[in-house]
């Protein structure tokens, strides 16, 4: 199957932000992958759509890095910090 087949599904039109970077990260280094004689695309597929799913459900990349707790600390204070204002 070649690189181009392959990548049919990942498709960049619908997405936006880090979740684009990545899916157009993604197209490139599976061009490269696709060479060496034990790339499995079905396991590398799986974890592509996985990582773009998060980043798209993201609100924002600091969602993703921030534990939930923390990212309610912070809003707080940002709230109390512009109702000070």
């Amino acid at each position: 199957m070649t690189a181009e087949l392959e990548l049919r599904w990942l498709k960049t039109d619908n997405i936006k932000g880090a979740a684009k970077r990545f899916a157009e990260f993604c197209k490139e280094d599976i061009r490269e992958q696709s060479k060496l004689e034990d790339f499995d695309i079905g396991k590398y597929q799986e974890a592509v759509k996985l990582v773009l799913r998060k980043l798209d459900n993201s609100e924002s990349v600091k969602e993703m890095f921030i534990p939930e707790k923390q990212q309610e600390a912070d809003t707080e204070a940002e709230e109390n910090s512009n109702n000070a204002d």
